[in-house]
């Protein structure tokens, strides 16, 4: 065993096996976007300068119901992308084994593998359901059901987790 650095001890390598419906993988993941504060912030002002161009009434009306629409359509287009994504990646969805260590992840499916050390996540977080593994800004990244593993394999997951540099709850 190694030490975290945190004054115990790491926790041993869990390896776990498990398949995510595509369609709950594209909903879980269009959650974990459109949920985040900045995307809400984003999408909510130009919601607001479309309304107040729309009011404003002259030439800015055009440009304002431009704007509506972006906003009310764009959750709806990304949803579209996640699915049609998850649904033609054999990376995305479909059965896959994940080993969890002191270095990092190792995840293989039928015929893909992807190791990728602790420091390339940008967070980490988890629900009533899920963990997620952020590798990006955005609430994207690699999301894991915790149906697939026990209670103490959950546990010594958030002892891995802990060691990412910019972790998240």
């Amino acid at each position: 065993m190694s030490d975290t650095g945190s004054g115990s001890p790491a926790p041993e390598r869990v390896t776990i096996s498990y398949e995510m419906p595509a369609d709950e993988l594209a909903r879980t993941l269009w959650r974990r976007v459109v949920l985040r504060p900045r995307y809400l912030q984003s999408i909510g002002f130009f919601a607001i300068v479309g309304l107040l161009a729309v009011a404003s009434g002259g030439a800015l009306v055009g440009a304002g119901y431009v704007l509506l629409v972006y906003a009310v359509s764009r959750p709806f287009v990304i949803r579209g992308l996640l699915t049609r994504t998850v649904r033609t990646s054999s990376i995305a969805a479909g059965p896959r084994s994940a080993e969890f260590g002191p270095s990092g992840v190792v995840m293989t499916g039928f015929d893909w593998s992807v190791r990728l050390p602790w420091r390339h996540f940008k967070g980490w977080g988890e629900d009533a359901t899920n963990f997620y593994l952020e590798t990006t800004e955005s609430g994207l990244g690699s999301v894991i059901p915790k149906r697939a593993m026990t209670d103490a394999q959950q546990l010594s997951l958030r002892g891995f987790f802990e060691t990412i540099p910019a972790q998240k709850k």
